[in-house]
């Protein structure tokens, strides 16, 4: 099965949830508090800290009490967001630069850690990944950031569902969960994740309902891109256990294929191809495959069109082509 889980759990894992009120945390609250905007508009939270680091420039004390450091770590998560992986790592350099003395630095050191492991994983590098991961959840103990906790045990988890291991994978989010009471985002990413997982160990009728979960959070976010792909990985799985009725149902509430990426309409396409050849629908089922397969050479095709070649090759099938 295609899923989008990866993209989704890299905007999702690194964003903090609003602090508790604490005196060593007053300083860094910037982290916090632009946890929805940096999920759901990385470019205008960039736009944001930059003005913040403009203002912080001019104070004195920004740098002894964390304010500084916070702010470019924002930033380096916009900029991650948004693609910029260059720019991200520059940013979360100055960030280290800054850092305060005591628990707010360590608490700060644990989100630079975090975030540099999961631009490691975006690379491909799950080794050192998981040693900056290890290092995230030392200094978050020793800060006392529960939800930073929670989001670096995730983190391993999401290296399991990498190597296929959804079974680790599911222990390492549960217990992500147990750590931390939960929010919007850092929900919406536990349950795509934990779908997921259960992909992996062929529990797909599990998996639709923390999909289904993560939709919830999507559509409490207001991330509506976001809450396209769910609805795919939804059919996608309700097609995987033979149910094509369901996976019509739930293909149904996405809304005009113009609206979605690319990519995504391509997916919904080769989805409502397979469930008209489930439904022994063989003329609609060529309509919908013929219109995914426009604009893909299949001679220089990339793997992420690799469902679409398998759904075009069973209907061409089923008509004796």
């Amino acid at each position: 099965m295609r899923l989008f889980w990866t993209a989704l759990a890299l905007f999702a894992l690194v964003a903090a949830a609003p602090a508790r009120a604490a005196p060593a945390r007053a300083p860094t609250d910037l982290i916090a508090t632009m946890t929805e905007q940096l999920a759901v508009d990385p470019a205008g939270a960039r736009t944001r800290v930059d003005a913040e680091l403009s203002r912080l420039a001019r104070d004195r004390s920004a740098r002894s009490d964390g304010r500084l450091a916070a702010a470019h770590w924002v930033s380096a998560q916009a900029l991650f967001r948004l693609g910029n992986n260059d720019a991200a790592r520059q940013s979360l350099a100055l960030a280290q630069a800054g850092l305060p003395t005591g628990r707010p630095g360590r608490r700060i050191r644990g989100y630079i850690a975090l975030l540099t492991g999961l631009m490691l994983r975006s690379d491909g590098e799950a080794g050192a990944a998981l040693q900056k991961f290890r290092s995230a959840q030392t200094d978050f103990i020793a800060s006392d950031e529960r939800r930073g906790q929670a989001l670096a045990l995730q983190s391993v988890g999401i290296l399991y569902v990498d190597a296929g291991d959804g079974n680790n994978a599911i222990r390492y989010l549960n217990l992500a969960g147990e750590a931390y009471e939960g929010d919007d985002v850092f929900n919406l990413s536990r349950n795509i994740n934990l779908g997921a997982a259960h992909i992996t160990i062929d529990r797909d009728a599990d998996a639709i309902r923390f999909f289904e979960a993560a939709q919830t959070s999507a559509r409490r976010l207001g991330i509506r891109a976001f809450e396209h792909r769910i609805i795919l990985n939804i059919a996608t799985a309700d097609l995987s256990i033979n149910d094509a009725a369901a996976a019509r149902r739930v293909l149904a509430t996405i809304g005009p294929l113009a609206e979605l990426s690319e990519d995504d309409r391509r997916w919904a396409l080769q989805l409502q191809a397979s469930i008209a050849l489930r439904q022994g629908r063989l003329a609609v089922a060529r309509q919908f495959i013929d219109r995914a397969l426009v604009g893909i050479d299949a001679a220089n095709s990339q793997s992420d069109n690799w469902k679409i070649h398998a759904a075009a090759y069973e209907i061409f099938l089923a008509q004796g082509q």
